[in-house]
């Protein structure tokens, strides 16, 4: 009986675990709920897990308490840990990395009461990582310890810096001085404290950052800084660099020698490879001193070069997928070389596996969050189908097919990526995707119920949030959460000792900006940064407020059912909110075909519907709009299916003689919007006009 408890217990774990996230793969139940920890003992070199587990979770300490043992056995794997709990707890782990795994996994418990024994834990995957696109978009210090604070939630091994593209060189460099002088957000290039900070506070949570500086294409800055050097002679692209000189590689090598002492606890250096643009090379002498090879083996021998340096340094290279499939890659290319596969264009996933490459999972679907320029329209997958993604399934978004990667050893993990975006926007989107990635993971198989996911992930996310933030935030005026019409309040309560400091042009606050509210009558990204004397405290939070019109119509408001999958920060209810001058809220439906249908709760008379899709872009949404008494039987009102133009500020105008009808349905076919397989409509309006003869379905 006694064996046979046991077994029902441990087998718990692989229905998912109502506490912890990622959920365990072994979990015991039993004994009292414990909700304090006393001192913790461990060697010095954990000394920083422990100093940072005790930062991260303050209210669950207490002198009385049971005091936790902490040691490494060399027996387990880096990442492995058991904790047990009881009256002497313990935490046992095969590395400091699981050191701190067992520590998150203690504080989940310790703050939510889990009535938990023992935890036994490893993850499916080694390489579980998360890129953050900073050379497109400044990310503050402060929005990347936010981002180290997910990603710790969902046990994500590294924080991959993508450092250096077109628009902006954020990699503090003496062997290229002043290539940052002209980047295009005005802002230098990271210091080195920072960097160093930076990765001190994520080692101390088990997080390793991955540097990134991408080579040779995306390099405008580089074409600009040095152009006899670095650009192509002859060629006219303005952003590859010259891959077959002999000085700029000498150049590139002393980089990442750069690279590698900023970074020295870094295991894997980042060349880029992608997307180098370069034609008519031979026109350049350097190519033209290489005859004997073509520009495609020289790019080959270029990304060889640079991957040989960086073993030399005692790191694994990475590339992304950028070269072609060819024997002489394969015999050039050393072999320790990491090909993060993403497109599926240059050298698709499977037949880099069947090549013998070691590869990382970055397909685009589930693995981009893109944030494209210059509006905020995202291409992303809707989260629940990110939770019930497998890592070993290559997907793109482009198309609904997916490739089956099998349980091959060189399928080392997966890569999420963050493109292009503000980094207030990053505060939106990504709490969330960081930790369902992670989780999937950690432990594919041990997750079922995604509402209870995201119920126990809201909560540690708020806790997350309330340590970062050491103020409660007041909001006056606002018609739905930061959205206002004629004007918005900010307050922000806090303890006597503590002052609050607004700013509304995205820089990080000072002292001297201290209010005690802040009234603003337009649309602004507001910064909030405590203070307690005269010190900064927890992290700078971006909140964009915007002014809009609500358009009052018959659907405002009206509750609607889709049949895609349901994103939180993209849902159907965006559909009938009143509100289309934001341009990155609107409902995100994915994969088309697929609809969206509104309940006006009984039937009523309207003569005319307005589609307001993604305009900013000024690409066609194609779709068809039906309508029904009972939900049952339909009538196609407007068939939009082929439609060819731009989608307008004021929608897409839909007029017609009145119809009686209760059920509203919107049909996405496509969009001539990258990509045609995702929908994004703003809202959809319905009104009864004053009818003066006979209408026709038109749009305008």
């Amino acid at each position: 009986m006694r064996g046979a408890l046991g077994l029902s217990l441990v087998l718990f774990a692989a229905l998912g675990c109502t506490e912890l996230l990622p959920a365990p793969k072994r979990v015991v139940r039993g004994g009292g709920a414990v909700r304090h920890i006393g001192a913790i003992r461990a060697s010095k070199e954990l000394a920083l897990l422990v100093q940072a587990f005790r930062a991260d979770f303050p209210a669950q300490q207490r002198a009385s308490s049971p005091d936790l043992e902490v040691s490494l056995d060399p027996k387990l794997a880096e990442e492995q840990y058991r904790l047990a709990l009881g009256p002497n707890p313990t935490l046992v782990a095969g590395g400091s990395t699981g050191v701190a795994w067992g520590l998150q996994s203690l504080g989940q418990i310790l703050t939510t009461g889990a009535r938990i024994e023992r935890v036994e834990d490893s993850p499916d995957f080694a390489f579980r990582a998360v890129m953050i696109d900073v050379a497109r978009r400044y990310h503050s210090p402060s929005t990347l310890r936010r981002i180290v604070r997910w990603c710790q939630l969902g046990k994500v091994r590294y924080l991959q810096l993508h450092l250096t593209d077109d628009q902006n060189w954020m990699m503090p460099s003496e062997v290229l001085k002043g290539v940052d002088s002209r980047n295009t957000h005005k802002r230098p290039a990271y210091t080195k404290q920072e960097l160093t900070e930076l990765q001190a506070y994520a080692r101390a949570r088990g997080i390793s950052i991955i540097p990134e500086i991408d080579l040779p294409g995306h390099s405008t800055l580089l074409c600009q800084h040095d152009p006899d050097v670095f650009r192509i002679q002859g060629s006219p692209s303005t952003n590859c660099i010259n891959f077959a000189s002999p000085i700029v590689r000498t150049k590139l090598t002393q980089l990442i020698h750069e690279v590698a002492d900023v970074f020295p606890d870094a295991p894997y250096i980042h060349l880029g490879g992608d997307e180098a643009w370069y034609p008519t090379p031979e026109k350049d002498p350097h190519f033209a001193a290489q005859a004997d090879k073509s520009a495609q083996q020289i790019f080959v021998d270029f990304v060889a070069e640079l991957s040989r340096v960086v073993l030399k340094r005692g790191r694994t290279p990475i590339v992304w997928e950028g070269f072609g499939r060819s024997d002489y890659a394969n015999a050039t290319i050393p072999r320790e070389t990491v090909v993060i596969a993403w497109e599926n264009h240059y050298y698709p996933a499977d037949e880099l596996l069947a090549d013998g490459y070691r590869i990382v999972n970055a397909g685009w679907n589930p693995g981009y969050v893109v944030n494209h320029y210059p509006w905020d329209a995202y291409t992303l997958v809707p989260l629940p189908k990110m939770y019930q993604w497998d890592p070993r399934v290559f997907g793109l978004v482009t198309h609904d097919h997916t490739r089956n990667l099998g349980d091959s050893p060189n399928l080392l993990g997966g890569l999420m990526c963050w493109w292009e975006g503000h980094e207030w926007n990053a505060q939106r989107v990504l709490p969330h995707r960081i930790a369902t990635f992670g989780a999937r993971l950690w432990n594919r198989n041990g997750e079922r119920d995604y509402a209870a996911f995201q119920k126990r992930l809201d909560s540690a996310l708020t806790r997350i949030d309330r340590e970062s933030f050491p103020y409660r935030l007041s909001i006056e005026g606002a018609v739905r959460d930061t959205e206002f019409e004629e004007g918005i309040t900010l307050s922000a309560a806090s303890d006597r000792r503590t002052v609050v400091a607004f700013r509304t042009d995205g820089q990080i606050p000072g002292l001297k900006d201290t209010l005690a509210e802040i009234k603003l009558q337009e649309s602004a990204v507001v910064t909030i940064q405590a203070y307690r004397e005269g010190h900064p405290i927890g992290e700078t939070q971006f909140l964009p407020v915007h002014r809009v019109k609500v358009v009052k119509n018959l659907a405002l408001g009206k509750p609607v059912t889709t049949t895609a999958a349901i994103d939180p920060d993209f849902p159907p209810a965006r559909l009938t909110d009143g509100v289309a001058d934001v341009v990155g809220s609107y409902w995100l439906g994915y994969p088309n075909p697929v609809s969206a249908t509104i309940d006006l709760g009984k039937s009523i008379e309207f003569n005319r519907i307005d589609v307001v899709a993604f305009y900013a872009a000024g690409q066609a949404a194609r779709y068809r709009i039906s309508v029904s008494l009972d939900g049952k039987e339909w009538t196609t009102l407007a068939d939009a299916s082929a439609q060819t133009q731009g989608a307008p500020a004021e929608g897409y105008l839909h007029k017609f003689e009145k119809q009686s009808a209760r059920y509203v349905r919107l049909e996405c076919v496509s969009s001539t919007q990258h990509p045609a397989t995702m929908s994004r409509i703003h809202e959809v309006r319905i009104f009864m006009d004053p009818q003066q003869g006979h209408f026709l379905s038109t749009h305008l």
